[in-house]
């Protein structure tokens, strides 16, 4: 859908978190092109999914938002941000085609606090891709790339969650070969417990 910007936001909604689909050859899926357009915050989709999900959006039917003369990507983010919780997706179109003064897309003022829920909503989801992005970037940096590389990426043989925790073994700029050998030598998790304490 478009409403009245220059930002564009495009985002992958499929009712869940991106979840990387990496292999190892070509490297560097979790990178942005170098060629990019648009200066966007590290994260920014994964953090605008957060927010829409918060808020009640159906992201199913939400292919892209499109803006022409309104908010950065930064000042889109903080007004998702004002927006309350649970409101539904009909009641989040209705605010983003209105007018700045009656709450539609703007950059709140720094008397504009954010929604009473936005402290408190969890997305387990998002936030174990977002993590997961965090900890390659901190493991498997641009500068532990091969020389000629332009991109990254990676197969989770045990999952994403098996990914993370190899990740939160391994030292800063450890290089793909580290991550890439610690995720074959690492057995699965072990299965959460279930509710009445017991192994499943």
């Amino acid at each position: 859908m478009r409403w009245r910007a220059r930002t564009i936001v495009q985002l992958d909604c499929t009712g869940r978190a991106s979840r990387p689909q990496l292999k190892r050859d070509p490297l560097g899926a979790h990178e942005p092109p170098p060629n990019a357009k648009m200066e966007q915050p590290r994260y920014f989709t994964l953090d605008i999914q957060r927010e829409l999900r918060r808020i009640g959006v159906d992201l199913a039917r939400l292919t892209g938002l499109a803006a022409n003369g309104g908010p950065s990507p930064t000042d889109f983010f903080r007004w998702l941000s004002t927006i309350p919780g649970g409101i539904g997706h009909e009641a989040f179109l209705a605010r983003l085609q209105a007018p700045p003064t009656d709450g539609g897309p703007h950059a709140p003022d720094l008397d504009e606090p954010p929604a009473p829920d936005v402290a408190t909503h969890a997305d387990p989801d998002i936030d174990e891709s977002k993590a997961l992005l965090q900890e390659l970037d901190r493991v498997v940096p641009r500068s532990t790339w091969p020389e000629g590389s332009t991109g990254f990426g990676f197969d989770w043989p045990h999952g994403r969650a098996h990914a993370l925790a190899v990740l939160r073994t391994l030292p800063d700029q450890a290089g793909p070969d580290a991550f890439i050998r610690a995720l074959e030598a690492t057995p699965p998790l072990a299965d959460p417990p279930s509710a009445d304490g017991a192994g499943a």
